[in-house]
């Protein structure tokens, strides 16, 4: 899985298709991963994971075949002939009337950002975390559980009309941890970290914070509260939720194109105000806010410094998918699976106790939204759940705990209310470790207050 094995891999793959009567686009994807899962108060998995895998483009004039192959990074031969045999059948499909040429991909950007102690990871590291984390609450008679993964991954791509390879190397990782409070009605409560380098990890400041949320609700009264529209401060890892589930249905050139999603045409068009004007939201590989700096996509796209919303207006699009741009004649521009989203902080409160002590009116705080999904796509309507310790202030200060409370709202009216953001921001994990790891992160303010939110109901009598 080193730069040297994998690049020598694609210069010799492209080379010996490069006289073949078609293109061969290759991408290779490697990961050495750890997970350790602990539930009810002990280790239930600690297993490692190493693997590299190959994806093949092939292009004949207006047909193309696609396929994929495990294969190690030294060996070029094996991949060469599945591509041969591959390209036996490209003339058995379907011609397809608007398929374009291919482009060339990003060529010679090469990008090492990989911490080698996470690189080799000691798994000790985590198992140590809940056994501190254990020792620390168990006078409280507590449940643990929780998860958490590590590893290094690399990305690396070429074609026959672009033959000099581009390399990514990172390292990443996500913990998070739950307790429940088993003598005060079952109670939970959830902390996590995400980082790409271990020197991120602070496994104290998870406990603390821990801590200081199980001391508020064991001292402060429990209430329901009825359906209507609340003023609320969430945290990072809420909001950063609903950020996330709009860029699905709100910034894909595909959406857009078919008219599937939140943003129609002459009513959402690039340069109108679709969102608050504190809504600044940008994709940019080179700041140094964002956990990963990767310089190209696994489309083979060169990631541009790309701004989403500016000041709430509405930039542009990501046209990733080649199939889609030929047919409506656009060039591919970006691609959404290595995206690194920052939404710019405010001048709001950062702290924990200055967030508490700016709300004097009226305010819940929900830290966390449980079981997200849409009720309206094309509206941009979501629903979701506040879990993991919901609280209402008043007064500067927390009078209550709260049933968990489902949201039913838009982003449309969620991005249009904020009323202020956080002056720190805080790395919210997005990775995605199903079938190849691909670490993600958005960095989100530490709080958002927004106006105006739509509460439908309450939890109730529920043991949540």
């Amino acid at each position: 899985m080193n730069k040297e094995s994998v690049l020598n891999c694609l210069n010799n793959i492209v080379h010996n298709l490069k006289d073949e009567d078609y293109h061969t686009e290759v991408l290779y994807r490697g990961e050495k991963s750890h997970l350790i899962r602990a539930g009810r108060n002990q280790i239930s998995l600690n297993v490692g994971e190493e693997g590299s895998k190959f994806f093949l483009n092939l292009q004949k004039g207006k047909r193309f075949i696609s396929g994929s192959l495990t294969a190690k990074d030294n060996d070029h031969e094996k991949v060469i002939s599945y591509a041969k045999d591959l390209a036996t059948k490209i003339d058995l499909m379907p011609e397809v009337p608007h398929l374009k040429a291919p482009k060339p991909l990003a060529k010679n950007l090469i990008k090492e950002e990989a911490d080698e102690k996470l690189k080799d990871f000691d798994t000790s590291v985590a198992v140590k975390f809940y056994e501190d984390a254990f020792k620390r609450f168990e006078k409280d008679s507590i449940e643990l559980s929780g998860a958490f993964s590590a590893g290094f991954y690399n990305i690396a791509l070429a074609s026959t009309s672009s033959p000099v390879p581009s390399y990514y190397e990172g390292t990443d990782f996500n913990t998070e941890l739950v307790l429940q409070l088993l003598e005060d009605d079952k109670k939970e409560l959830r902390v996590s970290q995400v980082g790409a380098n271990i020197n991120d990890y602070r496994p104290t400041k998870m406990l603390d914070h821990l801590q200081k949320t199980m001391d508020i609700k064991k001292e402060t009264p429990r209430k329901d509260l009825p359906p209507g529209e609340y003023d609320v401060v969430f945290h990072a890892d809420a909001f950063s939720d609903m950020i996330s589930y709009m860029t699905w249905v709100a910034l894909g050139g595909d959406s857009w194109l078919y008219q599937t999603g939140m943003l129609q045409k002459g009513e959402h068009d690039p340069g109108k105000q679709v969102f608050g004007e504190n809504f600044h939201l940008t994709d940019n590989h080179e700041d140094e806010d964002v956990l990963f700096h990767r310089p190209f996509g696994i489309n083979g796209a060169t990631k541009p410094n790309f701004t989403a919303f500016d000041k709430g207006v509405l930039k542009g699009f990501y046209h990733t998918n080649k199939d889609t741009c030929d047919k409506f004649d656009i060039e591919v521009n970006n691609c959404t699976q290595v995206s690194s989203y920052k939404l710019h902080p405010g001048a709001g409160p950062s702290s924990f106790e200055e967030m508490i002590s700016s709300s004097t009116t009226p305010t819940l705080y929900i830290p966390y939204i449980h079981y997200m999904n849409f009720t309206n796509p094309a509206k941009g309507e979501f629903t979701g759940t506040s879990r993991f310790g919901t609280f209402l202030m008043e007064n500067g200060k927390i009078s209550n705990h709260i049933y968990n409370l489902r949201i039913n709202d838009s982003f449309h009216s969620i991005f249009n209310n904020i009323d202020w953001l956080s002056s720190k921001l805080e790395q919210v994990n997005f990775s995605n470790t199903y079938g190849l790891r691909l670490a993600g992160s958005i960095a989100c303010p530490r709080y958002a207050r927004v106006k105006g939110v739509k509460i439908s109901g309450s939890s109730g009598t529920s043991k949540s």
